[in-house]
C-alpha cells in the first residue's frame, strides 16, 4: 500500500483566488499536476511510478505499465522509454486506462483543502462539484475577488461628475436628431433596452420572466439530451439552472433551450425543493420530455424548422 503524502492547504488568509485551482482546489504550478489530500492509503496499482502519487488522467502504456498522462508526457519530452523497463516508447503508442481504473480513483476519498474550516469529506470525483457549489471557503475566495473587480460608489460618482458635462452635449446631439423623442419618456435609458431589428423580432430586452413548456424527444432512451444542469436543495444556489447546452445534441437541435433557463417541472414533476441528483435523475426519462421552464421574456427562439427538415430529435407534434 502506497501512502500518500500531500502538503496541506495553505491558510485560506494566504490563498489567492487567481492562483488557486479551481478543480482541486489547491495553489500549484500546471493545468493538470492536481493535489489532493487523501484520507486512507492508496493501493500500489493506483499510484504513478513517476510522481509516486495516485494517477490522474491514466495513461497504460504497450509493456504494461500506468502512469498520470501528465507526468508521463514530461518525462518523453526528454527521453524515449518507459520509466520502469526502459523499453522504448512514445506517446502516441499510449492509451486511457480502462474504465474501471479511472473509477476506482474517481471513488478514492479525499477532504476538502479547506478541511479546518469546511469540515467536509468526499469522493475524489465530487470535489470539484463541493468546491464551487458549498465549500465556504472558495465561495468567499470567489465573493471576494468579484468585488475587487467591481469599482467603488466613490470611483462609479467621481466617473458620473466627470462625464456630466460631455454627457450633456452628447445628450442634446441626440435630441437634436431624433426631435420626435420625448426625453422624459420612460426606459430611453434603459441599458436592457434594445431596438427591434427590420424583421421586428423581439430580442432579450426585458428582465420579466415567461413560464414556457418544452417538449423534447428521445429516439433511444440511452441519448444525452445534451443538458447540464447546477443547483438544487443541497447546493447554494436552490433551483434548477440549465448551465450548458452541448452542440449538436437534442436540446441544442431544438433551439428553444439556453444557458440561464430555469427548470420548474419534468413530465409534471415539480423540481422545486429537490436535490441535485434527483433533477438529474428525473432527466434521465426515456422517451417524451415535457419541460416547464422559466425564461427571460423576450426571448428570441431560434426556429429551425423554417429552414430544415423536422429532427427527429424533436418531439413530435
Amino acid at each position: 500500500m502506497a501512502t500518500t503524502e500531500i502538503k496541506a492547504s495553505s491558510s485560506p488568509a494566504a490563498l489567492s483566488w487567481a492562483r488557486v485551482c479551481k478543480e482541486c482546489g489547491q495553489q500549484h504550478e500546471g493545468q493538470d499536476t492536481h493535489l489532493y489530500e487523501y484520507q486512507d492509503e492508496v493501493d500500489d496499482e493506483l499510484v504513478c511510478h513517476i510522481c509516486l502519487q495516485p494517477l490522474i488522467r491514466p495513461m497504460d502504456t504497450p509493456c504494461g505499465h500506468t502512469y498520470c498522462f501528465h507526468c508521463l508526457s514530461n518525462f518523453l519530452k526528454e527521453k524515449d522509454f518507459c520509466p520502469v523497463d526502459r523499453l522504448r516508447l512514445q506517446l502516441h503508442q499510449c492509451r486511457p486506462s480502462s474504465l474501471l481504473v479511472r473509477n476506482l480513483l474517481d471513488k478514492l476519498n479525499v477532504m476538502c483543502p479547506h478541511y479546518a474550516e469546511c469540515q467536509q469529506q468526499m469522493q475524489r470525483c465530487e470535489l470539484q462539484p463541493h468546491l464551487h457549489n458549498r465549500c465556504p471557503v472558495f465561495r468567499r475566495l470567489r465573493e471576494e475577488a468579484e468585488k475587487r473587480k467591481r469599482p467603488s460608489w466613490h470611483e462609479l460618482k467621481g466617473r458620473k461628475n466627470d462625464g456630466e458635462s460631455s454627457g450633456d452635449d452628447k445628450h442634446s446631439a441626440a435630441l437634436s436628431r431624433n426631435p420626435s423623442r420625448d426625453p422624459s419618456e420612460p426606459g430611453l435609458i434603459n441599458p436592457a433596452y434594445e431596438e427591434m431589428d427590420d424583421d421586428n423580432t423581439p430580442q432579450r430586452s426585458s428582465l420579466v420572466a415567461e413560464a414556457n413548456v418544452v417538449e423534447l424527444f428521445r429516439e433511444e432512451p440511452e441519448e444525452d439530451l445534451g443538458l447540464r444542469i447546477v443547483g438544487g436543495r443541497d447546493t447554494p444556489l436552490g433551483n434548477i439552472v440549465i448551465q450548458e447546452i452541448i452542440r449538436d445534441s437534442i436540446t441544442s437541435r431544438d433551439g428553444r433551450l439556453a444557458p440561464g433557463d430555469h427548470i420548474l417541472e419534468v413530465n409534471d414533476v415539480s423540481l422545486a425543493s429537490v436535490p441535485h441528483a434527483r433533477a438529474i435523475t428525473v432527466l434521465q426519462q426515456p422517451a417524451l420530455l415535457r419541460l416547464t421552464v422559466m425564461q427571460e421574456k423576450g426571448f428570441k427562439i431560434r426556429d429551425q424548422r423554417s429552414d430544415q427538415q423536422p429532427s427527429t430529435s424533436t418531439a413530435p407534434q
